[in-house]
């Protein structure tokens, strides 16, 4: 080979190596920007997937914890609907006996003894004495407890039994009626047996 065609070579060596050399850097630079690009997307997306992640269990979350709350409301409903069966039927037994009790000979006396107590707490203020429509039968004892000075009335409010003492304002100063005696005691044995719903 000729010392010019040596040089040649030489040259196209030194051309070429240099232009591979530049091509490789521009390929290395290519690459770590892409790698830096692909980086940087997974990156976002990784924080994009996470968030919706976050989201959607957030979200889910507070569906399970509705789910559950109305959940835990229909069965305390249920409780509550079975305690007041149990409630009713109890107190149906005692409604029953405080019928018996009603149609027995005690009940005259304890009308009259009622009365008598109930006349005594008002210190002869002037008043009316309310029974039911089914006690007007028991009206003359009553009377013979009291005295002549106090009127005997009907009161269709009072259901079961029992008696009230009625001032002349119109006030009800004294409540005997077994409706309300009923009534307190369904109040108080629900509240002190706990049937109540916590």
């Amino acid at each position: 080979m000729s010392v010019e065609s040596e040089k040649l070579y030489r040259f196209e060596n030194a051309i070429f190596s240099n232009i591979e050399h530049e091509i490789n850097s521009i390929v290395d630079a290519a690459q770590s920007e892409k790698d830096e690009i692909v980086q940087k997307a997974k990156e976002k997306y990784l924080y994009n997937a996470s968030k919706e992640i976050r989201r959607t269990v957030k979200k889910l979350q507070g569906k399970t914890v509705k789910l559950i709350s109305q959940e835990e409301i229909k069965a305390k409903g249920e409780v509550l609907k079975h305690r007041e069966k149990l409630v009713d039927q109890l107190f149906d037994t005692i409604v029953d006996r405080i019928n018996a009790f009603t149609v027995s000979d005690k009940y005259a006396d304890f009308l009259s003894n009622a009365a008598a107590d109930a006349i005594k707490e008002i210190d002869g203020v002037n008043a009316t004495i309310l029974i039911r429509q089914e006690d007007i039968k028991h009206k003359d004892a009553i009377q013979k407890a009291v005295g002549a000075n106090y009127e005997i009335k009907v009161d269709s409010s009072i259901n079961l039994g029992g008696l009230s003492i009625l001032l002349e304002e119109g006030k009800v100063l004294i409540d005997r009626t077994l409706d309300s005696a009923i009534d307190e005691q369904r109040k108080r044995f629900v509240y002190e047996s706990g049937l109540g719903i916590n």
